[in-house]
């Protein structure tokens, strides 16, 4: 496990969070390109406070898990939040040791609050949040995604796993604007989170190795769900980094308008007529969804 001396913290303005809610609540989730890190808090208030007056700094993703506001529940421990002013990222511990050394040896870093309360240990009902460190970015990422933890598992990009930072409980979907997306898996579907850390380019990138020539080839299949507001598609695209080859997407269109609730499969496909290496990405854009990359491929085809 690194050190808290690899990493940075960035003031937010806090607001104090309803520490009496029992039930477990969603952690929300904030990305920024400007600072390359992401922002969680339970506090409702906080998530509207940073959407209302830093949307230009930070993009709201979603909830990312669900944790509790205080320590009700038989074994919840508090996980501690910190930050290093006018510098980036936040961090997040729930050991008391890691703690207590930050606060002894870094004066620079300012303990904020409790965050929220989870498990150190796996009980019925909850998943594991896992930690990931990026020696680059000087920041810490957690995330409860499998498919997620996987790619950067798989795909590092500076990304390296450090440990399960604690067990929360598994998020809740009923935000109107949420969309839902899925990756087919064999005969099962995975989850893939919208905004995903690695549904950026060059992120995640899949080797497809086949003759392209004369007919297409299908790459994946997934599933979009809407929640509980309908849901527009307004672009549906695939661009290539070289002439002479394509792809295409089947399923779904610009103009699809998905009811509450309602499913929609798609599938990517693509094919050429050179014999390259390739790299295909394919987009889409809904009404309160922004842009998702859904997938980038490198494609390396034989004559």
């Amino acid at each position: 496990m690194k050190l808290i001396t690899l990493i940075v913290g960035f003031a937010l303005n806090l607001v104090c969070m309803d520490l009496f809610a029992s039930d477990p609540s969603n952690v929300y989730r904030f990305w920024s390109d400007t600072l390359a890190t992401h922002f969680y808090t339970i506090n409702e208030e906080e998530r509207d406070s940073i959407q209302s007056q830093m949307g230009e700094t930070w993009t709201y993703e979603g909830p990312a898990w669900a944790a509790l506001a205080n320590d009700n529940y038989d074994g919840a421990l508090p996980v501690y939040r910190f930050w290093r002013e006018g510098a980036g990222p936040h961090f997040y511990t729930i050991s008391e040791d890691e703690k207590n050394f930050i606060i002894d040896n870094f004066p620079e870093w300012k303990y904020e609050r409790v965050a929220y309360y989870a498990y150190a240990t796996e009980l019925q009902d909850t998943i594991p949040v896992y930690r990931f460190w990026n020696e680059y970015k000087q920041t810490h990422f957690y995330t409860a995604d499998e498919h997620e933890k996987n790619i950067l598992t798989e795909n590092t990009q500076g990304w390296q796993y450090e440990t399960i930072a604690w067990y929360a409980y598994p998020r809740d979907f009923t935000e109107p604007e949420h969309v839902r997306l899925f990756a087919a898996a064999g005969d099962d579907w995975q989850e893939v989170r919208i905004p995903n850390i690695c549904q950026k380019p060059n992120c995640s990138k899949t080797q497809v190795k086949g003759n392209l020539l004369e007919e297409s080839i299908k790459l994946s299949t997934y599933k979009l769900i809407a929640g509980i507001e309908p849901v527009e598609i307004t672009e549906s695209s695939v661009t290539a980094s070289q002439p002479g080859f394509s792809g295409f997407i089947t399923g779904i269109d610009r103009g699809t308008v998905l009811a509450p609730g309602e499913e929609r499969v798609f599938s990517l496909h693509a094919y050429n007529t050179n014999g390259a290496e390739i790299t295909l990405t394919f987009q889409v854009s809904a009404r309160n969804l922004g842009n998702l990359l859904i997938d980038n491929y490198t494609v390396v085809t034989q004559r």
